[in-house]
């Protein structure tokens, strides 16, 4: 079944703040702030993309075209936190809303968390357009501090690396690849089968 994933409300903050990336960096200048700081974000960036996870809090829009067969519906680019709104166009094109605890559960222990359909409930029947059903929910870490110590890890690892090659990928020694300890730090975080 097609769906949509869209980030509508970005983190405001970063797992790793600019001051403790130039401890690790070693680096005392302020010059540099900017450029550091974009590679901090660009780190996190990416590997939310490869782990499939939300660092910190942001807000999502998952869209399918109609309600799944199950009466689960796992939400991509976990932790959940919560469930903002789902709604949906009827079989007569209008916009309906489902309602938390009448119709529907919330598991934020799951990964990825999910949306359930409550016992004795089925879902309704949507119209038949692309992205007929809309799910807005919060993801991610509430807090730096939260953050698994292993994905700050790989944020100190590639932005050391961004940093340290930031002129081209190729020196006169070769080119640089990312190092080893991030292939391995993937492995713990990254979700299989999820977008």
């Amino acid at each position: 079944m097609p769906l949509t994933l869209s980030q509508i409300v970005v983190p405001n903050d970063e797992p790793v703040s600019l001051d403790e990336m130039k401890r690790h960096l070693r680096v005392t200048i302020d010059n540099d702030d900017l450029l550091i700081f974009g590679m901090i974000q660009a780190a996190r960036e990416h590997l939310e993309v490869v782990t499939r996870r939300q660092f910190l809090t942001a807000t999502w829009v998952y869209a399918l075209d109609a309600f799944p067969a199950s009466n689960i519906i796992a939400l991509p680019r976990p932790p959940l936190q919560s469930i903002s709104l789902v709604e949906y166009l009827d079989s007569n094109n209008i916009r309906q809303v489902l309602t938390l605890d009448t119709d529907y559960g919330i598991d934020t222990l799951s990964e990825p968390g999910r949306l359930y359909l409550l016992p004795n409930k089925t879902w309704p029947v949507t119209y038949e357009v692309p992205s007929a059903v809309k799910i807005t929910y919060v993801s991610g870490w509430s807090s730096a501090a939260l953050v698994p110590s292993g994905l700050k890890q790989l944020i100190y690892l590639l932005v050391g690396h961004f940093y340290e090659h930031r002129e081209a990928a190729v020196s006169g020694e070769g080119v640089q690849s990312i190092p080893f300890g991030v292939q391995m730090l993937l492995w713990n975080y990254r979700l299989v089968g999820m977008f």
